[in-house]
Protein backbone atom coordinates (compact mmCIF):
# COMPACT_ATOMS: atom_id res chain seq x y z
CA UNK A 1 0.00 0.00 0.00
CA UNK A 2 2.58 2.26 0.56
CA UNK A 3 4.78 1.62 -2.55
CA UNK A 4 1.43 2.26 -4.34
CA UNK A 5 1.11 5.68 -2.39
CA UNK A 6 4.71 6.90 -2.83
CA UNK A 7 4.61 5.61 -7.32
CA UNK A 8 1.12 7.57 -7.42
CA UNK A 9 2.92 10.36 -5.58
CA UNK A 10 5.88 9.98 -8.05
CA UNK A 11 3.41 10.49 -11.21
CA UNK A 12 1.78 13.74 -9.56
CA UNK A 13 5.16 15.10 -9.03
CA UNK A 14 5.42 15.35 -12.67
CA UNK A 15 2.05 15.75 -13.44
CA UNK A 16 2.61 19.30 -10.83
CA UNK A 17 5.53 20.27 -13.02
CA UNK A 18 3.89 20.20 -16.18
CA UNK A 19 1.06 22.07 -15.19
CA UNK A 20 3.60 24.38 -13.57
CA UNK A 21 5.15 25.04 -16.87
CA UNK A 22 1.30 26.07 -18.18
CA UNK A 23 0.38 28.14 -15.67
CA UNK A 24 3.94 30.26 -15.58
CA UNK A 25 3.97 30.90 -19.33
CA UNK A 26 1.00 33.15 -18.63
CA UNK A 27 2.15 35.00 -16.34
CA UNK A 28 6.18 34.70 -17.03
CA UNK A 29 8.90 36.05 -19.55
CA UNK A 30 10.76 32.83 -19.04
CA UNK A 31 8.10 30.59 -18.13
CA UNK A 32 11.10 27.29 -17.53
CA UNK A 33 11.93 28.89 -14.26
CA UNK A 34 9.21 28.61 -12.17
CA UNK A 35 9.21 24.46 -12.52
CA UNK A 36 13.34 24.40 -12.41
CA UNK A 37 13.13 26.31 -8.87
CA UNK A 38 10.08 24.80 -7.30
CA UNK A 39 11.60 21.58 -8.05
CA UNK A 40 14.91 22.40 -6.43
CA UNK A 41 13.01 22.66 -3.32
CA UNK A 42 14.14 19.45 -1.16
CA UNK A 43 10.47 19.25 0.17
CA UNK A 44 9.59 18.61 -3.34
CA UNK A 45 12.07 15.68 -3.36
CA UNK A 46 10.89 14.70 -0.02
CA UNK A 47 7.20 15.09 -0.33
CA UNK A 48 7.56 13.17 -4.36
CA UNK A 49 8.84 9.39 -2.41
CA UNK A 50 6.07 10.05 0.78
CA UNK A 51 2.56 8.52 1.16
CA UNK A 52 1.74 11.64 2.00
CA UNK A 53 -0.84 13.95 1.08
CA UNK A 54 0.63 16.95 -0.04
CA UNK A 55 1.39 15.86 -3.57
CA UNK A 56 -1.94 14.80 -4.59
CA UNK A 57 -3.25 18.14 -2.91
CA UNK A 58 -0.65 20.09 -5.04
CA UNK A 59 -1.61 18.95 -8.18
CA UNK A 60 -5.64 19.51 -8.06
CA UNK A 61 -4.69 23.05 -6.76
CA UNK A 62 -2.84 23.21 -9.94
CA UNK A 63 -4.97 21.59 -12.26
CA UNK A 64 -7.89 23.75 -10.54
CA UNK A 65 -6.15 27.09 -11.18
CA UNK A 66 -5.04 26.15 -14.70
CA UNK A 67 -8.78 24.76 -15.92
CA UNK A 68 -9.93 28.42 -14.61
CA UNK A 69 -6.95 29.98 -16.44
CA UNK A 70 -7.97 28.47 -19.75
CA UNK A 71 -11.73 29.42 -18.77
CA UNK A 72 -12.80 25.93 -18.53
CA UNK A 73 -16.03 25.54 -16.31
CA UNK A 74 -14.47 21.91 -15.58
CA UNK A 75 -12.15 24.24 -12.83
CA UNK A 76 -14.96 23.13 -10.18
CA UNK A 77 -14.47 19.23 -10.74
CA UNK A 78 -10.57 20.01 -9.92
CA UNK A 79 -12.18 22.37 -7.03
CA UNK A 80 -14.13 19.02 -5.96
CA UNK A 81 -11.25 16.96 -6.34
CA UNK A 82 -9.03 18.93 -4.44
CA UNK A 83 -11.14 19.46 -1.12
CA UNK A 84 -11.07 15.87 -0.96
CA UNK A 85 -7.46 16.22 -1.03
CA UNK A 86 -7.41 18.37 2.02
CA UNK A 87 -9.90 20.10 3.66
CA UNK A 88 -8.43 23.38 3.25
CA UNK A 89 -8.81 23.13 -0.36
CA UNK A 90 -12.20 23.30 -0.23
CA UNK A 91 -11.40 27.12 -0.29
CA UNK A 92 -10.79 26.89 -3.83
CA UNK A 93 -15.29 26.68 -4.53
CA UNK A 94 -16.28 29.75 -3.08
CA UNK A 95 -12.92 31.37 -4.73
CA UNK A 96 -14.29 30.51 -8.20
CA UNK A 97 -17.98 31.66 -7.56
CA UNK A 98 -16.88 34.95 -6.72
CA UNK A 99 -14.60 35.20 -9.37
CA UNK A 100 -16.92 33.77 -11.83
CA UNK A 101 -19.89 36.15 -9.99
CA UNK A 102 -17.81 39.07 -10.88
CA UNK A 103 -16.57 38.45 -13.91
CA UNK A 104 -19.21 36.31 -15.53
CA UNK A 105 -22.40 36.19 -16.90
CA UNK A 106 -23.78 32.67 -15.81
CA UNK A 107 -24.45 33.10 -12.46
CA UNK A 108 -26.93 29.97 -12.04
CA UNK A 109 -24.87 27.58 -13.56
CA UNK A 110 -22.29 29.08 -11.18
CA UNK A 111 -24.20 28.58 -8.44
CA UNK A 112 -25.32 25.25 -9.38
CA UNK A 113 -21.71 24.01 -10.24
CA UNK A 114 -20.57 25.33 -6.70
CA UNK A 115 -23.09 23.24 -5.14
CA UNK A 116 -22.31 19.96 -7.26
CA UNK A 117 -17.98 20.72 -6.78
CA UNK A 118 -19.47 21.26 -2.55
CA UNK A 119 -20.90 17.52 -2.53
CA UNK A 120 -17.27 15.91 -1.91
CA UNK A 121 -16.53 17.93 1.31
CA UNK A 122 -20.16 17.95 2.48
CA UNK A 123 -20.71 14.08 2.21
CA UNK A 124 -17.37 14.08 3.88
CA UNK A 125 -18.12 16.47 6.83
CA UNK A 126 -21.39 14.92 7.38
CA UNK A 127 -20.09 11.26 7.59
CA UNK A 128 -17.67 13.05 10.15
CA UNK A 129 -20.07 14.26 12.37
CA UNK A 130 -21.55 11.08 11.99
CA UNK A 131 -18.19 9.40 13.43
CA UNK A 132 -17.65 11.30 16.21
CA UNK A 133 -21.52 12.16 17.16
CA UNK A 134 -20.64 14.99 20.23
CA UNK A 135 -17.72 14.59 20.63
CA UNK A 136 -15.54 17.47 18.93
CA UNK A 137 -13.53 16.82 15.66
CA UNK A 138 -9.90 16.18 16.71
CA UNK A 139 -8.92 19.12 14.30
CA UNK A 140 -10.85 21.35 16.87
CA UNK A 141 -10.01 19.82 19.59
CA UNK A 142 -6.14 19.97 18.56
CA UNK A 143 -6.57 23.78 18.02
CA UNK A 144 -8.25 24.00 21.52
CA UNK A 145 -5.37 22.31 22.83
CA UNK A 146 -2.40 23.71 21.26
CA UNK A 147 -3.66 26.86 20.16
CA UNK A 148 -3.32 29.62 16.85
CA UNK A 149 -0.52 28.64 14.53
CA UNK A 150 -0.30 32.40 14.38
CA UNK A 151 2.90 34.27 13.04
CA UNK A 152 5.22 31.00 12.89
CA UNK A 153 3.39 29.87 10.06
CA UNK A 154 3.90 33.09 8.41
CA UNK A 155 7.66 32.15 9.17
CA UNK A 156 7.15 28.85 7.17
CA UNK A 157 6.70 30.77 4.25
CA UNK A 158 9.34 32.31 3.96
CA UNK A 159 11.56 29.60 4.23
CA UNK A 160 10.13 27.81 1.59
CA UNK A 161 11.57 30.40 -0.52
CA UNK A 162 15.09 29.90 1.07
CA UNK A 163 16.46 26.33 1.18
CA UNK A 164 19.26 27.78 2.95
CA UNK A 165 17.01 29.22 5.85
CA UNK A 166 18.88 32.26 6.32
CA UNK A 167 18.49 36.13 4.14
CA UNK A 168 17.66 34.72 0.29
CA UNK A 169 14.05 34.39 1.84
CA UNK A 170 13.61 37.99 3.24
CA UNK A 171 15.30 39.19 -0.24
CA UNK A 172 12.76 36.84 -2.13
CA UNK A 173 10.33 38.04 -0.13
CA UNK A 174 11.02 41.68 -1.37
CA UNK A 175 10.68 40.81 -4.86
CA UNK A 176 7.96 38.50 -4.55
CA UNK A 177 5.51 42.09 -3.06
CA UNK A 178 7.26 43.86 -6.22
CA UNK A 179 5.81 40.62 -8.36
CA UNK A 180 2.49 40.95 -6.84
CA UNK A 181 1.63 44.42 -7.72
CA UNK A 182 2.86 43.73 -11.39
CA UNK A 183 0.91 40.80 -11.78
CA UNK A 184 -2.69 42.35 -10.51
CA UNK A 185 -2.03 45.31 -12.50
CA UNK A 186 -1.54 42.94 -15.42
CA UNK A 187 -3.55 39.79 -14.81
CA UNK A 188 -6.37 40.76 -12.60
CA UNK A 189 -9.07 38.39 -13.10
CA UNK A 190 -6.47 35.62 -14.00
CA UNK A 191 -4.19 35.80 -10.91
CA UNK A 192 -7.50 36.66 -8.69
CA UNK A 193 -8.00 33.13 -7.45
CA UNK A 194 -5.19 32.38 -6.64
CA UNK A 195 -4.21 35.59 -4.52
CA UNK A 196 -7.63 34.77 -3.22
CA UNK A 197 -6.96 31.25 -2.57
CA UNK A 198 -3.36 32.04 -0.81
CA UNK A 199 -4.88 34.53 1.75
CA UNK A 200 -7.25 32.24 3.17
CA UNK A 201 -5.27 29.07 3.09
CA UNK A 202 -2.62 31.69 5.23
CA UNK A 203 -5.23 32.70 6.97
CA UNK A 204 -6.38 28.48 7.72
CA UNK A 205 -2.92 27.41 9.19
CA UNK A 206 -2.54 30.29 11.27
CA UNK A 207 -5.16 29.21 13.01
CA UNK A 208 -4.51 25.40 13.14
CA UNK A 209 -1.50 24.81 14.96
CA UNK A 210 2.11 22.98 14.18
CA UNK A 211 2.73 26.69 11.72
CA UNK A 212 6.31 25.29 11.75
CA UNK A 213 5.65 22.05 9.87
CA UNK A 214 7.34 22.56 6.30
CA UNK A 215 5.50 20.91 4.60
CA UNK A 216 1.97 22.75 4.93
CA UNK A 217 3.36 25.23 2.95
CA UNK A 218 4.27 23.13 0.06
CA UNK A 219 1.39 23.68 -1.40
CA UNK A 220 1.50 27.84 -1.87
CA UNK A 221 5.20 27.89 -1.73
CA UNK A 222 5.07 27.97 -6.00
CA UNK A 223 2.74 30.40 -5.97
CA UNK A 224 5.20 32.93 -3.42
CA UNK A 225 8.19 31.62 -6.05
CA UNK A 226 5.85 32.89 -8.90
CA UNK A 227 5.64 36.33 -7.44
CA UNK A 228 9.57 36.13 -6.67
CA UNK A 229 10.31 35.43 -10.15
CA UNK A 230 8.07 38.27 -11.37
CA UNK A 231 9.81 41.19 -9.82
CA UNK A 232 12.76 39.70 -10.84
CA UNK A 233 11.51 39.98 -14.15
CA UNK A 234 10.56 43.70 -13.23
CA UNK A 235 13.57 45.09 -11.87
CA UNK A 236 16.10 43.46 -14.68
CA UNK A 237 15.42 45.96 -17.22
CA UNK A 238 16.39 48.92 -14.71
CA UNK A 239 19.53 46.93 -14.18
CA UNK A 240 20.15 47.18 -17.70
CA UNK A 241 21.23 43.64 -17.49
CA UNK A 242 19.87 42.02 -20.72
CA UNK A 243 18.03 38.68 -19.53
CA UNK A 244 19.66 36.72 -22.74
CA UNK A 245 23.05 38.13 -22.08
CA UNK A 246 25.91 35.25 -21.23
CA UNK A 247 26.76 37.03 -17.75
CA UNK A 248 23.06 36.19 -16.57
CA UNK A 249 22.94 32.89 -17.98
CA UNK A 250 26.34 31.42 -16.44
CA UNK A 251 24.57 33.25 -12.80
CA UNK A 252 21.36 31.42 -13.27
CA UNK A 253 23.46 28.40 -13.51
CA UNK A 254 25.36 28.94 -10.88
CA UNK A 255 22.65 29.79 -8.25
CA UNK A 256 20.78 27.07 -9.51
CA UNK A 257 23.50 24.51 -8.64
CA UNK A 258 24.33 26.21 -5.27
CA UNK A 259 20.37 25.34 -4.62
CA UNK A 260 21.17 22.07 -5.28
CA UNK A 261 23.49 22.16 -2.91
CA UNK A 262 21.59 23.24 -0.19
CA UNK A 263 18.99 21.31 -0.90
CA UNK A 264 21.12 18.15 -1.41
CA UNK A 265 22.42 19.24 2.21
CA UNK A 266 19.35 19.27 3.80
CA UNK A 267 17.85 16.10 2.85
CA UNK A 268 21.30 14.31 4.14
CA UNK A 269 20.20 15.65 7.37
CA UNK A 270 16.58 14.26 6.92
CA UNK A 271 17.34 10.76 8.94
CA UNK A 272 16.50 7.32 7.67
CA UNK A 273 16.04 9.21 4.22
CA UNK A 274 16.81 6.92 1.08
CA UNK A 275 18.91 7.48 -2.48
CA UNK A 276 15.51 8.48 -4.34
CA UNK A 277 14.97 12.16 -3.68
CA UNK A 278 18.61 12.66 -4.88
CA UNK A 279 18.12 10.71 -7.88
CA UNK A 280 14.54 12.93 -8.51
CA UNK A 281 17.13 15.92 -9.31
CA UNK A 282 18.12 14.30 -12.65
CA UNK A 283 14.49 13.29 -12.95
CA UNK A 284 13.30 16.51 -13.04
CA UNK A 285 15.62 18.58 -15.13
CA UNK A 286 14.80 15.52 -17.89
CA UNK A 287 11.05 16.49 -17.52
CA UNK A 288 11.21 19.87 -18.02
CA UNK A 289 14.02 19.75 -20.58
CA UNK A 290 12.01 17.25 -22.57
CA UNK A 291 9.02 19.61 -22.49
CA UNK A 292 10.73 22.95 -23.21
CA UNK A 293 11.88 20.76 -26.40
CA UNK A 294 8.42 19.75 -26.96
CA UNK A 295 6.80 23.11 -26.74
CA UNK A 296 9.29 24.97 -28.89
CA UNK A 297 9.52 23.01 -32.06
CA UNK A 298 8.87 19.24 -33.38
CA UNK A 299 10.73 16.54 -36.15
CA UNK A 300 12.20 13.17 -36.12
CA UNK A 301 15.20 14.02 -33.81
CA UNK A 302 13.38 15.42 -31.44
CA UNK A 303 10.65 12.63 -31.34
CA UNK A 304 13.83 10.03 -31.00
CA UNK A 305 15.06 12.07 -28.29
CA UNK A 306 11.52 11.63 -26.80
CA UNK A 307 11.68 7.99 -26.80
CA UNK A 308 14.77 7.71 -25.70
CA UNK A 309 14.76 10.04 -22.53
CA UNK A 310 10.98 8.51 -21.86
CA UNK A 311 13.05 5.17 -21.53
CA UNK A 312 15.25 6.69 -19.42
CA UNK A 313 12.56 8.32 -17.34
CA UNK A 314 10.80 4.82 -16.79
CA UNK A 315 14.03 3.36 -15.59
CA UNK A 316 14.96 6.14 -13.03
CA UNK A 317 11.46 6.18 -11.40
CA UNK A 318 11.64 2.82 -11.03
CA UNK A 319 15.03 3.26 -9.43
CA UNK A 320 13.50 5.92 -7.20
CA UNK A 321 10.58 3.89 -5.84
CA UNK A 322 12.77 1.00 -5.58
CA UNK A 323 15.39 3.07 -3.65
CA UNK A 324 12.81 4.53 -1.27
CA UNK A 325 10.81 1.47 -0.04
CA UNK A 326 12.39 1.66 3.28
CA UNK A 327 11.95 5.39 3.68
CA UNK A 328 8.58 5.17 5.49
CA UNK A 329 9.24 2.15 7.74
CA UNK A 330 9.35 3.42 11.02
CA UNK A 331 6.47 6.16 10.29
CA UNK A 332 4.65 2.79 9.67
CA UNK A 333 5.85 0.95 12.61
CA UNK A 334 4.63 3.99 14.87
CA UNK A 335 1.34 3.98 13.72
CA UNK A 336 1.05 0.08 13.89
CA UNK A 337 1.80 0.71 18.16
CA UNK A 338 -0.61 3.85 18.22
CA UNK A 339 -3.17 0.93 16.66
CA UNK A 340 -2.11 -1.71 19.31
CA UNK A 341 -2.13 0.94 22.01
CA UNK A 342 -5.38 1.74 21.28
CA UNK A 343 -7.08 -1.65 21.35
CA UNK A 344 -5.62 -2.31 24.23
CA UNK A 345 -7.09 0.90 26.22
CA UNK A 346 -10.09 0.21 24.39
CA UNK A 347 -10.50 -3.17 26.13
CA UNK A 348 -8.50 -2.49 29.69
CA UNK A 349 -10.21 1.34 30.47
CA UNK A 350 -12.72 1.84 33.03
CA UNK A 351 -15.05 4.94 33.19
CA UNK A 352 -12.49 7.86 34.97
CA UNK A 353 -9.61 6.38 33.19
CA UNK A 354 -7.54 9.17 31.88
CA UNK A 355 -4.40 8.26 29.07
CA UNK A 356 -1.52 10.80 28.60
CA UNK A 357 0.37 10.33 25.18
CA UNK A 358 2.48 13.14 23.68
CA UNK A 359 0.12 13.10 20.64
CA UNK A 360 -3.29 11.33 21.49
CA UNK A 361 -5.15 11.74 18.58
CA UNK A 362 -3.58 8.83 16.72
CA UNK A 363 -4.54 6.13 19.49
CA UNK A 364 -8.36 8.50 20.05
CA UNK A 365 -8.56 7.50 16.01
CA UNK A 366 -8.36 3.69 16.24
CA UNK A 367 -9.90 3.42 19.89
CA UNK A 368 -13.99 3.79 20.34
CA UNK A 369 -13.18 5.56 23.64
CA UNK A 370 -14.31 9.63 23.91
CA UNK A 371 -12.17 12.32 23.90
CA UNK A 372 -12.70 12.78 27.64
CA UNK A 373 -10.49 9.80 27.99
CA UNK A 374 -7.21 11.15 26.39
CA UNK A 375 -5.03 13.96 27.76
CA UNK A 376 -1.93 16.03 26.12
CA UNK A 377 1.67 15.96 27.09
CA UNK A 378 1.98 19.51 25.42
CA UNK A 379 -1.42 20.77 28.03
CA UNK A 380 1.08 20.09 31.09
CA UNK A 381 2.43 23.46 32.48
CA UNK A 382 5.29 21.42 34.43
CA UNK A 383 8.78 22.10 34.00
CA UNK A 384 10.47 19.50 36.53
CA UNK A 385 9.33 16.10 37.37
CA UNK A 386 7.89 17.27 41.37
CA UNK A 387 5.26 20.03 39.41
CA UNK A 388 4.75 17.49 36.81
CA UNK A 389 3.23 14.41 39.57
CA UNK A 390 1.14 17.10 40.71
CA UNK A 391 -0.72 17.89 38.16
CA UNK A 392 -1.25 14.18 36.59
CA UNK A 393 -2.86 14.28 40.17
CA UNK A 394 -4.86 16.96 39.67
CA UNK A 395 -5.84 15.69 35.64
CA UNK A 396 -6.99 12.50 37.12
CA UNK A 397 -4.14 11.00 34.86
CA UNK A 398 -4.72 7.20 35.38
CA UNK A 399 -1.91 6.16 32.21
CA UNK A 400 0.97 7.60 30.78
CA UNK A 401 2.19 6.36 27.71
CA UNK A 402 6.21 6.42 26.32
CA UNK A 403 6.67 5.89 22.87
CA UNK A 404 9.40 5.90 20.59
CA UNK A 405 7.94 7.50 17.67
CA UNK A 406 6.66 11.01 19.68
CA UNK A 407 8.52 11.07 22.42
CA UNK A 408 12.19 10.66 21.03
CA UNK A 409 14.55 13.21 22.77
CA UNK A 410 16.73 14.35 19.94
CA UNK A 411 13.39 15.45 17.93
CA UNK A 412 13.25 19.11 17.81
CA UNK A 413 9.99 19.98 16.98
CA UNK A 414 8.45 22.31 19.32
CA UNK A 415 5.10 20.30 20.21
CA UNK A 416 7.72 17.54 21.76
CA UNK A 417 9.69 19.32 23.83
CA UNK A 418 7.17 18.01 27.02
CA UNK A 419 8.40 14.78 26.24
CA UNK A 420 11.71 15.49 28.63
CA UNK A 421 9.02 15.17 31.26
CA UNK A 422 8.57 11.36 30.41
CA UNK A 423 12.00 10.74 29.45
CA UNK A 424 12.97 8.17 32.46
CA UNK A 425 9.93 6.23 31.29
CA UNK A 426 11.79 5.23 28.16
CA UNK A 427 13.60 2.59 30.17
CA UNK A 428 10.51 0.80 30.56
CA UNK A 429 10.51 -0.80 34.02
CA UNK A 430 8.80 0.20 37.29
CA UNK A 431 9.42 3.83 38.24
CA UNK A 432 8.52 5.42 41.60
CA UNK A 433 4.33 6.44 40.77
CA UNK A 434 5.09 4.31 37.63
CA UNK A 435 3.74 0.99 37.42
CA UNK A 436 4.91 -1.00 33.97
CA UNK A 437 1.66 -2.80 33.00
CA UNK A 438 2.29 -3.18 29.20
CA UNK A 439 5.09 -3.48 26.69
CA UNK A 440 4.35 -3.33 23.11
CA UNK A 441 6.84 -3.60 19.86
CA UNK A 442 5.88 -3.57 16.34
CA UNK A 443 8.80 -4.55 14.52
CA UNK A 444 11.26 -1.36 15.79
CA UNK A 445 8.86 0.86 17.15
CA UNK A 446 8.30 0.41 21.05
CA UNK A 447 5.99 2.09 23.50
CA UNK A 448 5.30 1.60 27.66
CA UNK A 449 1.93 1.75 29.32
CA UNK A 450 2.79 2.70 32.92
CA UNK A 451 -0.23 2.73 35.35
CA UNK A 452 0.34 6.16 37.19
CA UNK A 453 -0.36 6.05 41.06
CA UNK A 454 -0.79 8.47 43.05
Amino acid sequence: MLWAAKAVNLLLSIFSTYLLCLISRRFLNRAVFLPIFFTLNSQFFYLSNQPLVEMTLLATILLTLYLDLKGSRLAYLGAGLASLARYEAALLIPILIIKDLLYEKRRCSTILLGFLSSIGIGVWMALSILKYGGDVNPYVYRIHLLGFGGVEFLKTMVRSLDPAEGLFGFVALSFGLLGVFTILKKFLKSILPTILFLLTYTVIHMIYPFGEVDRFAFPISWILLLFTIKGVEVILPYLRINPQAGLLRVGSIVLIFCLFLIGFHRLILLRDLSIGPYIFIIYSFLIIYLLSCLIKERGWKKVLMTAASSSLLIWIAGVHLQASVETMEEARYSNATHRVIAEWYSENAKEGDKLLMAMPWFVYYFSDLPLESFALLNDFKSRDSDSFISELKEKNITHVVWDDGWCDPTNEASFMKKSILIFDLLRGVNLPHFKLIKSIEVGPSVAYIYRFIP
